[in-house]
């Protein structure tokens, strides 16, 4: 049970918890003080109880002892929240090999107003010495504001979810710009970058082969499906994610500006070479059940003397896509692969555990900028 302390007393009280970790109904195991990390999660909203909830139990699912501040935040308010608040807890969070108890640090700096980029100094000196510092961004990151600029200046590595933008391609193309100015001094994570991994490794296996190798360079078309259903929540920040991915890869450079149509479609044109790509993203009356679900299908096709046909489908249990391969007029080889559905914690866990850049998804993003809707002029 977290509860409330003064602010200047926020160690002292973390060390009596400590202290009395070990008590009844713990029996005779014993408490390891440990930390692997620090991680600052920001809920932008100052009064959001259910961002702050969703932050809380998904650390405590990452079963990782570390120290966790979480800030339920107010942007660049004019003037510091006079009534700030602080609460602390410990929160088990696994055992060692030799059953010691592992816990979870956790302290929650809140107010009326929030928490003010004036405030930063009341959170960084909370931060345990000589260990990784990640943040973890809910929402749309104020990218510039002096709150999150104050923040990120002292973090290994920023922890996005442009599942949550809107709409993602504006912010999608503003974090690319950020991170451009922002040198190398800062790692980027985004949990949706993760999601697709699966997708990605597919469509990449495609052309493992000696024989399909070359309809890399004979691709004409692309068209991607995404959960949309009646969730405003949803979007095609995922799909985005794997254009991006492929003209950065492949070499591709926009040939005309992203284009929605009334029916929700975005379009885009590539080229590479003498060759055009034509690209849609295609929403569907398809419920999205968990951002992990929200890619339905992928289908490239290829030119050349045998047109070919690459596919990524879900299918209706969501834990297993079918792949298929079109060869001219042949019957398409098919396959069922599993593709486990991780929950954020697991996906948190895991860039929890990276340092170093995702140079891969830097070019994604700047593939994506380069499709920009241009300014009427």
């Amino acid at each position: 049970m977290d509860k409330t302390v003064d602010l200047r007393a926020i160690e002292h009280e973390l060390g009596q918890l400590w202290r009395e970790a070990v008590g009844p109904g713990v029996g005779t195991a014993a408490a390891i003080r440990a930390s692997l990390l620090n991680l600052i999660v920001v809920a932008p909203e100052p009064n959001d109880a259910a961002a702050a909830e969703y932050a809380a139990q998904t650390v405590r699912q990452l079963g990782l002892p570390c120290r966790t501040i979480l800030v339920l935040a107010s942007g660049d308010a004019a003037s510091p929240s006079p009534n700030l608040t602080a609460r602390v807890g410990l929160h088990p969070v696994g055992r060692t090999d030799a059953s010691q108890l592992l816990y979870c640090e956790q302290i929650t700096l809140a107010g009326h107003e929030g928490v003010s980029a004036d405030q930063v100094g009341t959170i960084l000196p909370l931060l345990l010495p000589d260990m990784p510092v990640f943040l973890w961004w809910l929402g749309i990151p104020p990218l510039g504001s002096r709150l999150f600029e104050s923040l990120t200046q002292s973090c290994d590595r920023l922890i996005i979810d442009s599942f949550q933008f809107q709409p993602p391609v504006d912010v999608l193309i503003h974090l690319a710009d950020w991170l451009q100015g922002a040198g190398d001094k800062l790692a980027v994570s985004d949990l949706n970058w993760a999601r697709i991994t699966p997708w990605r490794e597919m469509v990449a296996q495609f052309f493992d082969a000696p024989n399909l190798l070359p309809y890399l360079s004979l691709l004409s078309e692309v068209s991607i499906e995404y959960a949309a259903g009646t969730d405003a929540r949803s979007n095609p920040a995922q799909a985005l994610l794997v254009v991006g991915w492929l003209a950065s890869r492949l070499g591709w450079r926009a040939d005309s500006e992203l284009t929605p149509t009334v029916q929700g479609e975005v379009r885009v044109a590539f080229r590479r070479n003498s060759s055009e790509i034509r690209v849609v993203i295609y929403p569907t009356d398809v419920a999205c059940n968990a951002p992990a679900c929200n890619l339905t299908s992928l289908r490239l096709t290829a030119g050349g003397a045998q047109p070919a046909s690459f596919t990524v489908c879900r299918l209706e249990d969501e834990t297993c896509v079918e792949t298929a391969v079109a060869l001219g007029g042949s019957r398409p080889v098919t396959r069922v692969v599993s593709v486990p559905v991780a929950g954020d914690a697991q996906l948190l866990h895991d860039e929890l555990n990276v340092l170093g850049r995702d140079r891969i998804y830097e070019d994604a993003l700047r593939a994506i900028a380069s499709f920009r809707p241009q300014a009427a002029g």
